[in-house]
């Protein structure tokens, strides 16, 4: 049986053996809006995977929303890293026990609909940034920028996604109430 890595340990060799700020992949820097192309693929596709990356496996199409429709995109490239991310920035801004967000520094972002919809909120004196929809609130991507990767909620997909969370992130941060939640019961829909 392999020792497990610790958090640390995790964001240490993806500074270090990828180059990758991981500080800037765990939700604390600045956002952009995309671009605003529309999609080739036919409506029966938008809601599907695409192509698969014969390397990883993983669809490098896919297509999501906000929860009331307004706002539609595509992102079209491989995720490179999936993190939960504890920290005090992503539990107030999901009102959750962590952030679930996707990375790429290579997929490109294109909003299908609703682009005047989406607002960035910036806290001030961070670089920590959130992208939403502004009639439902629901969290959408972060676009690329110099100095950031395209940051993706997952729970704001569509298609499934083939990668596991590469890791916790700021678990010091968490909730008190945030452990062993894998032993509370688990019901399949509203008791």
């Amino acid at each position: 049986m392999r020792p497990e890595k610790s958090v640390e340990d995790l964001a240490v060799e993806a500074e270090v053996v990828q180059g990758i700020d991981v500080g800037a992949l765990v939700g604390v820097h600045g956002a952009q809006r995309g671009s605003r192309h529309v999609s080739d693929a036919p409506l029966s596709e938008q809601n599907r995977g695409g192509p698969r990356d014969k390397g990883r496996g993983m669809t490098t199409r896919h297509y999501g929303s906000c929860l009331c429709g307004a706002v539609r995109f595509e992102v079209e490239g491989g995720f490179d890293h999936f993190f939960l991310c504890h920290c005090a920035f992503c539990r107030k801004d999901t009102g959750s026990a962590h952030g679930a967000n996707l990375f790429s520094t290579t997929a490109k972002l294109t909003w299908l609909s609703g682009e005047a919809q989406v607002i960035t909120y910036h806290l001030p004196s961070t670089r920590h940034a959130k992208s939403f929809c502004k009639t439902c609130g629901s969290a959408l991507p972060r676009a690329a920028t110099n100095a950031s990767p395209l940051v993706v909620p997952a729970g704001s997909l569509e298609t499934p996604v083939a990668l596991r969370p590469s890791a916790h992130l700021f678990v010091a941060s968490r909730a008190d109430w945030d452990h062993d939640l894998e032993t509370v019961p688990m019901i399949e829909r509203l008791p």
